[in-house]
């Protein structure tokens, strides 16, 4: 059943073949709140603001 349906597949579709690669580790960042904005803090110290933080200041008119 599987050959048949391999067979109908590649005679019918143009068939792609994908690469799957692991997963790296994702370094944990933490939340650092600074003058009421949020920001997250890098393994490296880097601090990066939320989205909220970056849309808080645009205008409700410059979202949509």
């Amino acid at each position: 059943m599987a050959n048949k349906l391999n067979e109908y597949m590649t005679s019918h579709f143009d068939m792609k073949t994908f690469n799957h690669m692991p997963l790296q580790t994702i370094p944990e960042v933490h939340t650092q709140s600074i003058k009421g904005k949020r920001f997250y803090v890098t393994p490296e110290g880097n601090k990066y603001p939320s989205i909220t933080t970056v849309l808080s200041g645009r205008n409700a008119e410059g979202l949509i």
